[in-house]
């Protein structure tokens, strides 16, 4: 059966990218420690989350939640000075 690999999928290159990410996350969490985790699963509700503190001047955000036509992405590092992102 054809299927999308899911991290619930015992395949030891999914579950080493998912420790992967959760370094990545303890890392960042050290480098920026005035940062903001939006720590939301829910994909409307972290998107929301995410519009409402980037209305800040200056802001760090961890796992940001970004959705356009019908893309979904959360990058471990969002740095917003003034109408710059990095």
């Amino acid at each position: 059966m054809n299927k999308y690999q899911s991290t619930k999928d015992e395949d030891e290159y999914i579950e080493l990218l998912a420790e992967g990410g959760y370094m990545i996350g303890a890392i960042a969490s050290l480098l920026f420690e005035d940062a903001v985790l939006v720590d939301e699963p829910d994909h409307d509700k972290a998107v929301a989350m995410t519009q409402e503190y980037c209305k800040q001047e200056n802001i760090v955000l961890l796992e940001a939640a970004f959705e356009s036509k019908g893309k979904f992405a959360r990058p471990d590092i969002l740095i917003k000075q003034g109408d710059a992102l990095t």
